[in-house]
């Protein structure tokens, strides 16, 4: 068993750790190899303590399910227009590439020259 506890001890790069709120604690139980991979972590450089290696992989794992719940928002949304028959309707493969290179033209930042920096 790990007794989880954010630290106010600076990382090796000198800040503080970002992730846990220094005044919690919690005790979480790993196996053996879990606990042996946040260790190797923190041997590595990559984090103060184990403790912030542990806050970091749970803010990771919130961060993907908050985007897999956006993700599935966005094509709820998608079938709906659909459904509405609000969907844009694109028969051959010169349309699909033209659609896709409108989108990807359009995030294109402006540069000064008028040209891309990709060479594009």
């Amino acid at each position: 068993m790990i007794r989880t506890r954010s630290v106010r001890s600076p990382r090796k790069d000198g800040g503080a750790s970002p992730f846990c709120d220094p005044e919690t604690v919690m005790p979480i139980h790993l196996t053996s190899e879990l606990e042996d991979f946040l260790k190797s972590q923190v041997a590595a450089g990559r984090f103060a303590s184990v403790d912030a290696a542990a806050c970091a992989a749970v803010k990771s794992y919130q961060h993907r399910l908050d985007a897999n719940s956006d993700l599935k928002r966005k094509i709820a949304e998608a079938e709906a227009e659909l459904a509405r028959n609000e969907g844009i309707v694109l028969e051959s493969d010169a349309e699909i590439d033209d659609f896709f290179d409108e989108i990807l033209n359009d995030q294109k930042p402006e540069s000064n020259s008028g040209s891309s920096t990709l060479g594009v």
